[in-house]
């Protein structure tokens, strides 16, 4: 009797998450995008603990520069993973392209984790809904809005 006392009373305190799994999966997600004209690629990468934006450029001297890093929270990683998995990843194709259009932003995403399927998705100059779901979600990531794909949103 004590037991279910307790059990009813716990919730009342904050106290739900004790019966939770705590294992928070474990997934990458790596987008980087080129942009050939101006010669830089943006990096972004998120995984179950962290998101960071690496920088690169074709020029002379340059190198790899991380832009913003940031750990994630439990519940951030949790949203993040659980947004994931409803976006259907295995029935994106493997390449996307608009024909005629050699230059703009070129995609590249790199999918794993628990439950996810292993995946890379091109994309030439093509703005597939479910990518760009995944995109503006990952800029909701970023506190400093200068750092995000699409800094108006």
């Amino acid at each position: 009797m004590k037991k279910i006392r307790l059990l009813l009373i716990l919730p009342l305190f904050g106290f739900t998450n004790l019966f939770l799994p705590t294992d928070t999966p474990h997934f990458t997600i790596s987008m980087t995008h080129y942009f050939g004209a101006a010669g830089y690629s943006k990096n972004y990468i998120v995984t179950a603990d962290s998101i960071k934006l690496i920088t690169n450029c074709d020029f002379e001297n340059c190198k790899p520069e991380t832009l913003y890093k940031a750990k994630l929270t439990a519940e951030q990683s949790q949203d993040f993973y659980n947004f994931l998995i409803t976006q259907r990843l295995d029935t994106l194709k493997e390449y996307y392209e608009v024909a005629g259009i050699d230059d703009g932003r070129q995609s590249e995403i790199k999918i794993s984790g628990d439950s996810l399927p292993d995946k890379t998705i091109y994309l030439s100059n093509y703005l597939h809904p479910v990518t760009e779901t995944i995109f503006k979600r990952t800029d909701k990531l970023i506190t400093k809005k200068k750092y995000r794909l699409y800094k108006d949103g």
